[in-house]
């Protein structure tokens, strides 16, 4: 189907935004609404300008030398995630007064930019420190030192199905799990910052078949009540998680596919037609 950019309700709508790098284009002209829940899957060839146009939504590009960034992203307020985690521990962080353009000049910092907006990578990417720390020196540096830091630590990692194989080596260093912990501790550290909008990018890329299947089922779950926008390269993978596909071509989304639209051999080809 043609590209739908507008939702009466986003939680984040993207206008116009174009990104270049030493003057060289990498997204163009793009625009797209995040719904309020669900899994967003970005497909596209490689260069197509999909994890440009993710790493502006929190920001991250501006890393690189040599970026420029226009155009609008305005992040809308609400809790999407209900308020609470999933074991009922409630979410206390203050409601933004409205929405905010974050490339806008009344833009939010980008510390709490990152918070809201949280990423996650293709390699997980683990702090040199213990388990534990991994999540409470963030949590320190966003919030300050929090009497309930621990409860919320159990409450994440319980979140992302750590928790029973962790709890007895929290003191132990987090390069000493395995990749699908270490992606779902890095899963964790995001959501004890409790942002509005998850952002992966290829979260599954360097694990193996069992383990992306676990990945799977977690972001399917945390997705029921806070959006996720994820890129992948598989198809699989988008026809196994997507609520919505969006195909990445020449800088911007060129065009959508819901769940029904892939409901048969005709709309799996005008898939496959648009990847080509």
């Amino acid at each position: 189907m043609e590209l739908n950019i507008c939702d009466p309700e986003p939680s984040l709508r993207v206008t116009g935004l174009r990104v270049s790098f030493h003057g060289r284009p990498a997204v163009k002209d793009a625009s797209l609404d995040l719904p309020r829940a669900g899994v967003t899957v970005l497909l596209g060839r490689s260069g197509s300008g999909k994890t440009s146009f993710l790493r502006a939504l929190n920001r991250l590009n501006e890393c690189f030398p040599g970026c420029e960034t226009t155009g609008s992203i305005v992040l809308y307020p609400g809790s999407p995630h209900g308020g609470r985690h999933a074991d009922g521990t409630p979410c206390d962080v203050p409601e933004p007064d409205g929405p905010c353009d974050i490339l806008g000049p009344d833009g939010p910092a980008l510390t709490e930019l990152r918070r809201r907006v949280g990423m996650v990578f293709q390699t997980p990417n683990v702090l040199p420190m213990s388990i534990r720390r991994n999540l409470l020196l963030p949590l320190e540096l966003v919030r300050g030192p929090l009497p309930d830091a621990p409860a919320r630590m159990q409450a994440v990692l319980t979140d992302v199905g750590l928790w029973d194989d962790v709890r007895q080596r929290l003191d132990r260093p987090a390069a000493q799990l395995s990749g699908g912990q270490q992606q779902r501790l890095c899963l964790a550290r995001m959501l004890i910052l409790q942002p509005d909008v998850l952002l992966l990018d290829e979260p599954t890329a360097s694990l193996d078949a069992a383990t992306t299947r676990d990945v799977e089922q977690l972001v399917r779950r945390l997705a029921t009540d806070r959006p996720v926008l994820m890129v992948s390269h598989s198809l699989g993978q988008a026809m196994r998680l997507a609520d919505r596909v969006v195909i990445f071509a020449d800088g911007r989304p060129q065009r959508e596919f819901t769940p029904a639209d892939l409901d048969g051999d005709a709309g799996r080809e005008a898939l496959m037609q648009a990847l080509l």
